[in-house]
């Protein structure tokens, strides 16, 4: 099941020039089968993906976040139901949202060097995005490495602000997910591959060193 799992539409990021229903329409030509909008600092209420189901026929949507903290760290957050309180550092931002129970998966994380890698040592994430429009070939391998070394899952998605790159990364779960607690609970489980080429060509993976009963694999890439 092939999942974007970063994608920002122009309802709630002011930077994006993805129009919703059009979303829906591009993720379908590209393959998909489901879409996790990750606004910057605001979820989708379940009404407003409600009414854009309506629409969406097979295509699975799902809700996420993508927070910003002050240390320059830019945090996917998957499974949350309400907004976190705007103001939060990092550690207070990743207890807050394994209280309601979600994943916090930092996105991007060598987009401007490696400043932040101590940092991401610290802290106590979930999982890794390594691939996205927004990550060079050198910062994915980096990315990879350090997944390696934390021994977390790691997740590919678009980083779509743009109709044209929706669906150029994705990951790929060998599970099916209807929602974010079965994408979470894909997550927590994790048994990953890395993720090596474009979401428009086939997977290509190769397994994480971390075993488990997971159902997740991602294919990305350069």
């Amino acid at each position: 099941m092939r999942i974007d799992m970063h994608i920002h539409t122009n309802r709630y990021s002011s930077c994006s020039h993805i129009d919703p229903y059009k979303l829906i329409i591009k993720a379908k030509r590209k393959g998909l089968d489901g879409i996790v909008i990750t606004e910057h600092e605001r979820l989708w209420r379940k009404e407003e993906i409600a009414e854009l189901k309506k629409f969406s026929g097979n295509l699975v949507i799902l809700r996420g976040v993508e927070v910003s903290t002050p240390q320059g760290l830019h945090l996917l957050i998957y499974g949350l139901n309400e907004d976190l309180e705007p103001g939060m550092d990092e550690v207070d931002i990743i207890r807050e949202a394994h209280k309601h129970s979600a994943v916090v998966i930092p996105a991007h994380p060598y987009r401007y060097g490696a400043g932040l890698e101590e940092l991401l040592y610290s802290l106590e994430i979930d999982g890794l995005e390594i691939m996205s429009t927004n990550t060079s070939e050198m910062a994915g391998i980096q990315a990879q490495l350090l997944r390696d070394k934390l021994n977390i899952p790691g997740i590919a998605g678009s980083d779509a602000h743009d109709i044209r790159l929706v669906g150029a990364y994705y990951t790929e779960f060998q599970c099916n997910i209807t929602n974010e607690a079965e994408l979470v609970e894909a997550i927590r489980r994790h048994t990953p591959l890395s993720p090596l080429n474009r979401g428009d060509s086939p997977p290509v993976c190769s397994p994480l060193k971390r075993g488990g009963g997971g159902c997740v694999s991602f294919p990305g890439g350069i």
